[in-house]
């Protein structure tokens, strides 16, 4: 999600509830919220929410039913204030550690 700094504050306040919200749908099992650091200091504020989710197909289910309505919760809150992406990624390895 990508605003300028004035909405910051408003979007981080939404965004909570709205993350419980996705959570509590089938396959997901946790979120977590980033904000870019290397966003310019004069540019837009960015964040980044990753969503983990038990498999492909629960993500599939997702797009493919509730994907839209989340989205528009957020464009009937913040219009054209907010710009949103989606990536999806998958997990390759998770066992590097130190």
């Amino acid at each position: 999600a990508e605003m300028d700094g004035d909405l910051a504050l408003e979007y981080k306040a939404w965004l909570t509830p709205h993350i419980r919200k996705i959570l509590s749908l089938p396959g997901f099992q946790k979120a977590e919220v980033f904000e870019d650091l290397d966003a310019l200091p004069s540019g837009p504020v960015k964040f980044v929410v990753q969503y983990t989710l038990e498999s492909d197909k629960a993500l599939e289910d997702y797009l493919k039913g509730s994907a839209k309505l989340m989205r528009q919760e957020a464009v009937d809150k913040f219009g054209d204030r907010l710009k949103l992406n989606r990536r999806r990624l998958k997990l390759l390895n998770e066992n590097y550690q130190k």
